[in-house]
């Protein structure tokens, strides 16, 4: 009980919006201001988290980028202004060295859209 206690208060004690997987593309076409919980690319690899340098060593780093919510993490940012919204390196080898995540894009009020 108190490892779950734990790990609740220290998930709650993340500066990242709460379990928000989307982001609006049309107020931010980017998704510079993405600071949810995805850390695997469009095509599954998990990412590398940004304060490792192995296996893709890299200057994207939390003090390189102090506003991009980069961190001891590996969740999806975009912390250069890439087109095609965030992404990561990919922590299972260095080819391919980055890819995108493929987040879905969300209405203003952070619900996914539905195109079916």
């Amino acid at each position: 009980m108190l490892i779950l206690l734990l790990l609740v208060v220290s998930l709650d004690s993340l500066p990242f919006q709460e379990n928000i997987n989307c982001f609006n593309w049309k107020e931010d076409p980017l998704g510079l201001e993405y600071k949810g919980f995805r850390n695997t690319t469009e095509s599954g690899l998990v990412c590398q988290k940004w304060t490792l340098q192995t296996p893709n060593s890299h200057s994207r780093t939390p003090q390189n980028h102090p506003d991009a919510g980069l961190g001891d993490h590996n969740f999806c940012r975009n912390p250069d202004h890439e087109k095609g919204g965030p992404w990561c390196y990919n922590s299972q080898g260095t080819e391919p060295r980055w890819k995108h995540c493929g987040i879905s894009n969300c209405t203003a009020d952070n619900s996914k859209l539905d195109f079916s």
